[in-house]
């Protein structure tokens, strides 16, 4: 007989235990931490959301959770491993058929930074600090110049 791994045997004993029948409605999530945030751990992270709400609800009873903590990002994970970045006006049905993991829950992290975030993300925020000072400086210059301090 083959070996089964911790994680598949959490996986085999989700999928034996679960009874969904009677929450139709519902959409089970469990929430996790981002592996390098620095936020602690929900002790309470297995809850049911209605599938017609928006993701706001989940966001909501996670930062309750967290005592109202700040620069709070959520995540889902691809099926490439990566991460999705969630917005709280997503559709919580639309984002569990999308998302969910093989044993029937949809993983939501939350991390207090932003992750994947692009390069070019970083590079236009440079530049327009860049051309900010270069119309302050420009302004300052005009402004002495007009005043005859130069």
């Amino acid at each position: 007989m083959d070996k089964v791994s911790v994680e598949e045997e959490g996986l085999i004993n989700r999928k034996q235990n679960k009874d969904f029948s009677a929450c139709k409605n519902y959409i089970p999530v469990i929430v996790e931490p981002y592996p390098q945030t620095k936020l602690k751990k929900i002790d309470e992270n297995k809850w049911l959301f209605n599938k017609d709400s928006t993701l706001y609800p989940v966001m909501y009873k996670i930062h309750e959770n967290l005592n109202g903590a700040k620069n709070m990002y959520f995540y889902v994970k691809r099926q490439n491993g990566r991460y999705a970045l969630l917005k709280h006006e997503n559709k919580l049905q639309l984002v569990f058929k999308k998302y969910k993991s093989n044993d029937g829950f949809l993983h939501v992290y939350y991390h207090n930074d932003m992750i994947n975030r692009s390069k070019l993300l970083d590079y236009c925020f440079y530049f327009a600090q860049i051309v900010i000072v270069f119309y302050l400086v420009l302004f300052i210059y005009g402004y002495l110049k007009m005043h005859e301090y130069i």
